[in-house]
This record gives C-alpha cells, sequence and structure tokens, in this order.
C-alpha cells in the first residue's frame, strides 16, 4: 500500500510540473551576444552627470539587465540606471556587465569645476599620430603629448593590454602567437592612452603583427603551416610585418633565428632551410625572436612527390613568410 501510495503521490507530482516544464522548452532562454555603450569617454566637470545607455543584443535577450559598476566610486559614481557622477577630480572606467559576464566600459575623465577642457594631441617624431599606429613585436616608439592650450601639462600612459606596454610614452609593442589567425602568427592590438591629471587626455590604436602565411615562387601564392618540399632542395626564409596595408620585409637589424626539430631531416643555415636528399619525413620549424621561441610551421620532406599538395609546394624557389 504505501509502495502505491509513493506511486501515485510522485505521478501527481509529475502532473503538476509538466506545464512549467513545457513553457521552459516553448520559450527557450536567450543570452546576451554583445554590449556597447552610448559613449566610451566622456568629459564632465565636478558635480555633473550624464546617463549611458547600454544596447544588449540580440534584440530577443531573455534578460538585458545591467550590473553597473565604477573603478574608482570616489571620483566617478554610477546608479543602477547607468547615470554617471562626477564626485572629484581625476579619471575613472564606468564598466557595464551583463548577466552572463559581457562587460565594456567608458572612461570618464573628471575636470575641476570652471576649469576648461583643452585638446590633446599624439605626436610621433614630429609628425601627429592618425588612425593606428603599426610595427614588428618588439620594436619601440616614442610617443609626445601636446596640448593646445600653449601650456605644459603633465601625462599619465596606460595601455589597455598587458603584451604591449607604455612608459612615459615610449610604447614597446608585444606579441601573442595566435591560434585563432590564418593570416598572422603573432598578433597584438593594444589601445594607449594618454591624459592628465585635471582629466584632459586622448588614446591611439597599436597593432604589432608577423604574418603566418608562406609564399613559394615568383606566383607568391599563400599557405598555410603545413608545408611540403622536395628532399635535396633549399629555401630562405624571412619574416615580415603587416604596416598597415601589406606585409612588408622586416629591417635588417631585427635579429631571429631559426631551428628544426630534426636537423637529419631539414637543417638550417642563417635563414635558409634544406631538406636531406637522403631522409624523408615531417619536423617542426620554429623562430626565436627577442628572446621567445614560437613555432613557424611543420614541414614535410618528400623524395617524390608522392605527397598531395597545393599550388607550388614542391619548389626550390625562397620562400617568404
Amino acid at each position: 500500500m504505501k509502495k502505491l501510495i509513493s506511486i501515485l503521490f510522485g505521478a501527481i507530482l509529475l502532473a503538476a510540473l509538466l506545464p512549467s516544464c513545457k513553457g521552459s522548452k516553448d520559450n527557450p532562454v536567450v543570452l546576451p551576444a554583445s554590449l556597447t555603450l552610448s559613449q566610451t569617454e566622456i568629459n564632465l566637470h565636478v558635480g555633473e552627470s550624464k546617463a549611458l545607455e547600454a544596447t544588449v543584443l540580440p534584440a530577443d535577450a531573455s534578460d538585458k539587465g545591467i550590473q553597473w559598476s565604477s573603478t574608482n566610486p570616489q571620483r566617478v559614481s554610477v546608479d543602477a540606471n547607468g547615470l554617471v557622477r562626477a564626485q572629484a577630480v581625476g579619471t575613472a572606467y564606468v564598466v557595464a556587465q551583463t548577466v552572463n559576464g559581457i562587460k565594456t566600459s567608458c572612461l570618464v575623465r573628471v575636470l575641476s569645476s570652471g576649469s576648461e577642457t583643452y585638446k590633446v594631441t599624439l605626436y610621433k617624431g614630429g609628425d601627429e599620430v592618425s588612425g593606428t599606429l603599426y610595427s614588428w613585436p618588439g620594436n619601440t616608439v616614442r610617443l609626445e603629448a601636446r596640448s593646445d592650450d600653449g601650456k605644459s601639462h603633465s601625462y599619465f600612459w596606460t595601455s589597455s593590454s598587458e603584451s604591449t606596454t607604455v612608459d612615459e610614452g615610449l610604447v614597446t609593442f608585444g606579441w601573442e602567437q595566435r591560434e585563432d589567425r590564418e593570416d598572422f602568427a603573432w598578433y597584438s592590438e593594444a589601445v594607449i592612452r594618454v591624459f592628465s591629471p585635471d582629466g584632459c587626455g586622448t588614446s591611439v590604436n597599436v597593432v604589432s603583427s608577423i604574418g603566418k602565411r608562406f609564399r613559394f615562387g615568383p606566383s607568391s601564392e599563400t599557405m598555410g603551416s603545413d608545408v611540403t618540399i622536395l628532399a635535396g632542395k633549399s629555401a630562405e626564409i624571412a619574416l615580415s610585418w603587416f604596416d598597415g596595408s601589406a606585409f612588408s620585409a622586416l629591417p635588417e637589424e631585427v635579429e631571429y633565428t631559426l631551428k628544426s626539430q630534426d636537423s637529419s631531416i631539414l637543417s638550417v643555415d642563417g635563414h635558409t632551410v634544406s631538406s636531406s636528399d637522403q631522409t624523408v619525413g615531417s619536423t617542426t620549424l620554429s623562430v626565436v625572436l627577442s628572446g621567445r621561441e614560437f613555432t613557424l610551421c611543420v614541414v614535410h620532406v618528400e623524395k617524390d612527390g608522392s605527397k598531395d599538395s597545393s599550388g607550388e609546394s614542391y619548389t626550390e624557389y625562397p620562400v617568404n613568410w
């Protein structure tokens, strides 16, 4: 009898829950996929306020709620509706976050009451910086901040990246090995910001990269990170960097060395690699640049060309990276 009662009770409980289970199937949870703010940088005087608007996509997201916070509430406060208030002179970030952890931020500069806002411009080698700065990993560039009010100001410098750094305007371009990009072996992007104690400032994007694709022969056909060459052939490997419009050869003063995992299959002499005319197989080719080693590609050495490969992979022409 007790067993029968338990079965009946379970059936009643299941029947009571069925409508809600069916409802969840008809209305699946849609999580936010992106978050943007109406502004990414604002200037306010002490005591002023401004409302930020957050846009959550997709439009049918189940919960578009936003959690607001400030990295320095003593300087900049923000309420639950995104209303920003300037409390004290300085800078802070207002951070917005979705229910599933997507974050974005707005830089808030707080000026003293009655102070005038001036424009800050960045210069490199005497020329005004416009657009994105491109360079190769490990290179340094000196930036200078100037104001249009004719006065001398002290400035603070920050970088949004751990690999690309800035020290009193000296930018050191960083690098990160990228497995998710076919066109780059190393790629780093950062925002360099400069601002004065009274909140005025500006920013610039900086990008460093080294290409990942091989080019074989005069046809300049691009290929991926698996390379096949005939036994007994040699090729020169040259690293290149992206200058904003095309890949260019690294300057001669940039030193790097190549390393072969198995020298019996592929030997290295400077920037030239040579495949053995006696041994076939596969080996990994890597490069050491500024004291850091990264994998370039896997090289397959074939005796008779039996391995399928696209384009001009069987070649004795120089190979450019």
